[in-house]
């Protein structure tokens, strides 16, 4: 399976675009990686912590 990079993924544009992209069952694996700042709320994507295709990296923890 192939991957796509999306930085800032925790964000609200971020966030948005790698749900929509995932709602897709066909899309690629998305490697979302957010520095977890003011910005970022990890709660965004709860949705998304059973499904494979989404890992997370939160900045600092690489």
């Amino acid at each position: 399976m192939s991957h796509i990079l999306v930085t800032g993924g925790a964000g609200f544009i971020g966030a948005n675009f790698v749900l929509a992209w995932l709602r897709d069952k066909t899309a690629d694996g998305v490697v979302n990686v957010d520095k977890l700042t003011y910005a970022g709320n990890r709660k965004t994507l709860a949705s998304l912590d059973d499904d494979s295709r989404h890992v997370f990296f939160a900045d600092g923890y690489l």
